[in-house]
């Protein structure tokens, strides 16, 4: 069984993620983590020296190969926020996980990232809030179709919550026996 967690920067996939894999026993990957370790670079360096698409062809071929593996047992992945954009990571991610969005109000999304500066979409809005606000808006905006894919969860509740609700819906649909 592989689960897949979509949605906004900042929306909490990473941490959401890592507690299911911990109470379900479950292989925890995380696309940023395995972009950077394969790299050896932050992505806000590839962003700035080679460019989006360029880390968007990572992006797709670490998708490819997570979710083409022979050992596609137990895992969960937390993507970064813009795989959706590619109807080829849409494609295989759907087809091959149960998928789930974390949906949060782009205020609270704000607030977490407001003096993060490792996001290469959001650097610019260093003490912008308001300006951060309009922009988180539009990428979600430009994304939120794409994010349906996922069955929506609320992604404004504690980590905790919210991974009990996936793993209870994870064994409402019978994907999980313990």
């Amino acid at each position: 069984m592989i689960v897949t967690l979509v949605g906004m920067m900042g929306s909490g996939k990473s941490t959401v993620g890592k507690l299911i894999a911990e109470k379900l026993d479950y292989i925890f990957y995380d696309t940023d983590t395995l972009i950077f370790e394969k790299t050896g670079r932050k992505i806000t360096d590839i962003f700035k020296k080679d460019g989006e698409e360029y880390f968007r062809d990572l992006e797709k071929k670490l998708i490819n190969d997570l979710y083409n593996r022979s050992d596609n047992k137990n895992k969960v992945i937390a993507t970064g926020g813009g795989v959706v954009l590619s109807e080829v990571n849409r494609e295989t991610i759907l087809s091959n996980s149960r998928v789930y969005w974390l949906n949060v109000e782009v205020e609270r999304l704000a607030d977490r990232l407001y003096e993060n500066r490792d996001r290469p979409l959001i650097k610019e809005y260093k003490n912008k809030r308001s300006e951060l606000v309009n922009h988180l808006d539009n990428i979600l905006s430009d994304r939120y179709n794409y994010y349906q894919i996922g069955i929506e969860i609320d992604g404004n509740k504690e980590p905790f919550k919210i991974s009990r609700e996936i793993i209870n819906d994870l064994r409402d649909e019978g994907d999980i026996i313990e």
